[in-house]
């Protein structure tokens, strides 16, 4: 059911599903002096698709660069490699998993890539109350879909209900430096929603809903990239964990969430 509800939204070329509100984002955030509020006069507003409030998904359009784009791109393409699913290619190509990546880590010296996840970690805390910082967090996945690449239904962390650990993954976010130029949209399978995205839209969406305590309970956070049919697709994917910081890093869990033992 979930792959042919998936295969018709693919093949629809239509826009994005509605979303259910819009709102706006200004950032950096204005500061409190006195009684008023100062905004920076460098300030960036932002415009955010509300496609569904919980476990929440936005879409934000012209979030990420032009410029941060290029220095992602340049600094993956010499790294990109087979995806993986399970840390095997095998195991990729049973997910249905066709694409090359890369990741890339952030360090003092890649002012454009800090800028970046600077103002990525700053609007998920304000917009969905998740307590993320930037230390400690798995590092971008650059990822690039050439004609034919996919990635079929699949969850980034736990979609199968519970309470929420922490360590664990918690939300996802998908920048889109490239688009394809058919084919290559995003769709949550189970939730019928589907995503076409812009050029320098950013994509979030979390598996934690807002009680702050339970997950995902019926796998409406599952979701697919539909096969590129022309052009090249190039995204740039963030996970999020609480508890994970410079001391104890997100290598202390397993991949998706859950200490090692």
């Amino acid at each position: 059911m979930k792959n042919a509800l998936r295969d018709f939204t693919c093949s629809s070329h239509d826009s994005s599903s509605p979303s259910v509100s819009n709102q706006s984002w200004t950032y950096p955030l204005p500061v409190e002096h006195g009684d008023k509020s100062v905004t920076c006069d460098a300030a960036e507003y932002f415009q955010i698709d509300v496609l569904r409030r919980d476990p929440p998904i936005l879409l934000v359009h012209q979030f990420i660069t032009p410029e941060e784009c290029q220095y992602m791109r340049q600094k993956a393409n010499r790294f990109l490699q087979q995806s993986t699913v399970g840390g095997t290619i095998s195991d990729s190509h049973r997910a249905g998993r066709h694409s090359r990546s890369a990741n890339l880590i952030s360090d003092r010296h890649t002012q454009l890539l800090n800028n970046y996840t600077s103002r990525l970690f700053t609007f998920v805390r304000q917009h969905t109350g998740y307590d993320v910082i930037q230390q400690g967090q798995e590092p971008i996945n650059a990822v690039v879909y050439d004609p034919g690449g996919q990635y079929k239904p699949h969850c980034d962390g736990n979609c199968h209900g519970g309470i929420y650990r922490q360590g664990d993954r918690l939300a996802s976010s998908i920048a889109y430096c490239e688009v394809a130029k058919a084919g290559g949209a995003t769709t949550f399978t189970r939730a019928g929603i589907k995503v076409v995205p812009k050029v320098g839209d950013m994509l979030f969406f979390g598996y934690r809903l807002h009680d702050g305590v339970s997950m995902d309970p019926d796998g409406s956070t599952e979701h697919s990239g539909c096969p590129v049919l022309a052009g090249q697709k190039w995204i740039a994917v963030q996970w999020f964990r609480e508890g994970v910081n410079s001391f104890k890093p997100w290598q202390h869990f397993s991949n998706w969430g859950g200490k090692k033992q």
